[in-house]
């Protein structure tokens, strides 16, 4: 058996949050790219000119939104607010229906995931949830099959995909700053297998993805028998206990090799920091 190293570190705190990024920079509109995407959507408008004048808007302006989502350089949000009073400004769109979405049930659950996960991440809960598990492993395997555990129980405390990835994201930025530098593939790793496992662990709950909740809502639109949360449960969580597995194996095998994987690992609670440690915080309890 290869002899197995032990190596441990103590940096200062991290950061719970990353800098913004180039989202509020200022957009290049003199590009290639700006031209290639007006002559997309104008061939959008000019190909769909047989149809209604309602499905030539929405067509023109969906395939607008797609072009500026993955090609260009404004704020996401800023382009779907466009989009949307663009729809409006159209005739497709009345003003009461695109203010009704804002008092859909779906809308404010997801609205609320994302204060959730921010409460949870600036509060210190999530890093202290790192730190209290890190400390119980010795291997790397242990700790990736550990992180890939937790991620799958976020599904059935926030709700929507996007909502658990904004309170991983500060996990991975914690460990990011703990582990020593020998040892820095892991967060590689750890940047493939958290991401992933949350995609596939969706499906573990009612809750875990925003379509779940959609096609809910369709099933007792069109008066068809829905699916109960605990229903769900009994369908899609073992699913998602073997892919958060499967996949957290895979990844590891992948981008690491076996001496990698049988070095030990020291990760202590005062790694993280003194926020970690003792008591809950009156804004920890709070949030929880």
């Amino acid at each position: 058996m290869p002899q197995r190293s032990t190596i441990s570190s103590n940096p200062p705190a991290p950061r719970l949050l990353p800098k913004v990024g180039r989202q509020f920079a200022k957009p290049d509109f003199l590009t290639a790219r700006t031209v290639v995407g007006v002559l997309v959507v104008a061939s959008a408008w000019i190909l769909t000119s047989g149809f209604s004048p309602e499905a030539q808007a929405t067509l023109t302006v969906f395939v607008a939104a797609i072009w500026l989502w993955v090609f260009g350089s404004l704020n996401d949000t800023y382009v779907a607010l466009g989009a949307a009073s663009a729809l409006v400004l159209a005739n497709v769109l009345s003003a009461e229906e695109f203010f009704a979405a804002l008092g859909d049930d779906t809308t404010w659950l997801l609205i609320g995931a994302f204060i959730l996960s921010a409460a949870v991440t600036q509060s210190g809960l999530a890093l202290r949830a790192t730190a209290w598990l890190s400390h119980r492993v010795s291997t790397a395997r242990g700790l990736v099959h550990l992180m890939a555990f937790a991620v799958t129980l976020t599904a059935f405390a926030v709700p929507a995909t996007s909502g658990r990835a904004a309170l991983v994201l500060p996990v991975l930025v914690a460990l990011r700053g703990v582990l020593p530098a020998p040892q820095q593939w892991l967060v590689k790793v750890l940047a493939l297998v958290l991401p992933t496992v949350v995609l596939f662990t969706a499906a573990a709950s009612l809750i875990g993805a925003g379509a779940h909740l959609i096609t809910v809502q369709i099933l007792s639109t069109n008066e068809l028998p829905g699916i109960s949360f605990t229903r769900w449960i009994v369908l899609g969580l073992p699913y998602a206990l073997v892919m958060a597995h499967v996949s957290a194996e895979v990844v590891l095998r992948m981008f690491s090799t076996s001496a990698q994987r049988a070095e030990g690992i020291v990760l202590k609670s005062t790694d993280f920091g003194e926020t970690v440690t003792g008591s809950l915080t009156t804004a920890q309890k709070r949030s929880m």
